[in-house]
């Protein structure tokens, strides 16, 4: 028995992320192509008292509406523009009369030829409608008053034409899921590409003879609010689970790296922490920690990639919950791909979070040993640099001590007495120095000051020289005057060669 169906039209529902990436590239997008549909499909007539052009910037709702003149029931031609939640809706309906898929495919086609996809699109939807004719109650091609799928396949499959194909391919690759009879009375196939990433899918609904109107409120719009039908959230949903797919395909290799990356350096600090002849420096340890902190925290590292990870599965839940709630129970065909994509995805993602999280942990742990060792060693370091800064400093103050005692008098001329005093001074600054570049060995700072420290030292060494040669033949005006000469003199050529030592050392500190 031949069927034909009757009554062809097309519903498009393209949706674009309101708070996308690049929102200035998305708005231009949904701007043209708002646009292209006046100019081609001749759409220039308000919608129920809608603007006729969009202003992104509103609350969620209806933003814009667009019909063709003079088209009535049952041959609508509309366009609607709505924000829902964190989502542009485009939504469609074309059904003119004496179409067929193939040529409406094709007017679709040449509104969005050429235009480029923006970073915040999430999918379309082409729903291709039809309805049986009127049949008697014994007809093959109804069970229980509803369309049957299996029999009507070989109707339906030829009259849907193959979606262009991709650029440097001879055909589009089409996979037809086996059709199933929804709770509202529709039979439903879908025809898109194969891959579970795609963006674009074609779906077809035939309905019985005399359900036009729940057909609509179905797939096209409900009641007098014009508001988002059922199957058009269904699919927006559907969208958003394969673009958080595309996203973390995109991504996975570049995850797989992160770990990779964080393992190998954790291993290797654990062979340094475990290396028993000669064990490792502390450069060696703090270079491995730098390594394994900037694993961690940077782009991608394990801290924002796992967050990523929690985040993109809180996503997926929601959408699989919505899903469920939009569609029949157990129900089959393109509904029970989506629920298995979600379920399978889910599964993905909470693998790669637990993998992600233990990668992230054991490096967090091995990081919080090696600080707590360099910790260690920097306090050793200071506590042997205080032993044996304070013996010195003992053994000076007993010399002293004991010079004073016996009332000893070094046989140093005037002139060369503030220039030892000023020696003394210098000594002492430098050690405290010494101290702190152990400290802060890593800035450049520390090592300028130590080296102005040693400036120091030498400016009044040679001050010492120079006024124990000069010594013999001073009188009490030439030593007054030679000591202020000494004192300025050292003092100059400490500020210089730490002035040089200063750049040098924020020279080799920047990269």
């Amino acid at each position: 028995m031949t069927v034909e169906l009757r009554g062809s039209a097309l519903v498009v529902h393209l949706f674009v992320a309101a708070r996308g990436a690049d929102p200035r590239a998305d708005r231009a997008y949904l701007h043209e192509v708002w646009q292209r549909l006046r100019d081609r499909c001749a759409l220039g007539e308000p919608v129920a008292g809608l603007p006729t052009t969009p202003s992104l910037d509103g609350p969620a709702g209806l933003l814009a509406g667009l019909r063709r003149a003079g088209a009535t029931v049952p041959h609508v031609e509309e366009a609607l523009l709505r924000r829902e939640h964190d989502a542009y809706c485009l939504s469609v309906m074309r059904e003119p009369a004496g179409a067929t898929w193939a040529g409406l495919e094709a007017e679709w086609a040449a509104v969005t030829g050429g235009l480029t996809t923006p970073p915040g699109f999430l999918g379309s939807a082409h729903v291709f409608l039809a309805r049986l004719p009127r049949t008697g109650p014994f007809s093959p091609v109804v069970r229980r008053g509803r369309p049957d799928p299996a029999p009507l396949t070989p109707v339906v499959r030829p009259r849907l034409p193959d979606p262009p194909a991709p650029s440097g391919s001879a055909a589009a690759v089409v996979r037809w899921t086996p059709g199933v009879t929804v709770s509202h009375g529709f039979a439903v196939w879908e025809a898109s590409g194969a891959t579970d990433e795609r963006a674009s899918r074609r779906l077809v609904v035939v309905a019985p003879h005399d359900a036009d109107e729940r057909l609509s409120g179905w797939t096209w719009v409900v009641g007098a609010g014009r508001d988002l039908p059922e199957l058009g959230r269904y699919l927006l949903h559907a969208a958003r689970l394969r673009t958080q797919l595309r996203v973390w395909s995109d991504e996975h290799a570049a995850l797989r790296d992160a770990r990779r990356a964080a393992d190998t350096a954790v291993d290797e600090l654990l062979d340094l922490l475990a290396t028993r002849p000669g064990r490792p420096t502390s450069a060696q340890l703090l270079d491995a920690a730098r390594r394994i902190t900037a694993l961690q925290a940077g782009e991608p590292g394990l801290v924002r990639t796992h967050t990523s990870l929690v985040e993109m599965r809180r996503t997926v839940q929601i959408a699989g919950a919505n899903l469920a709630a939009l569609s029949d129970p157990g129900a089959g065909g393109p509904f029970a791909d989506d629920r298995d994509l979600g379920t399978w995805f889910a599964q993905q993602l909470d693998d790669d979070a637990a993998y992600v999280g233990a990668a992230r942990e054991r490096a967090g742990q091995v990081a919080a040993l090696t600080d707590q060792l360099l910790q260690r060693r920097a306090q050793d370091e200071r506590e042997r640099f205080n032993l044996a800064f304070t013996g010195a400093i003992g053994a000076v103050l007993m010399v002293l001590a004991a010079s004073q005692s016996f009332g000893y008098q070094p046989p140093l001329p005037p002139l060369v007495q503030p220039a030892v005093v000023a020696l003394l001074g210098a000594v002492a600054l430098l050690s405290t120095l010494l101290m702190l570049w152990i400290i802060a060995r890593r800035r450049w700072w520390a090592r300028a000051l130590l080296w102005g420290g040693w400036g120091l030292v030498g400016a009044t060494t040679t001050w010492v020289i120079t006024s124990a040669t000069a010594a013999e033949a001073a009188t009490e005006t030439a030593t007054r005057w030679g000591s202020a000469a000494g004192f300025a003199a050292a003092c100059a050529l400490a500020a210089l060669w730490s002035t040089i030592a200063a750049r040098r050392a924020r020279s080799a500190a920047q990269p």
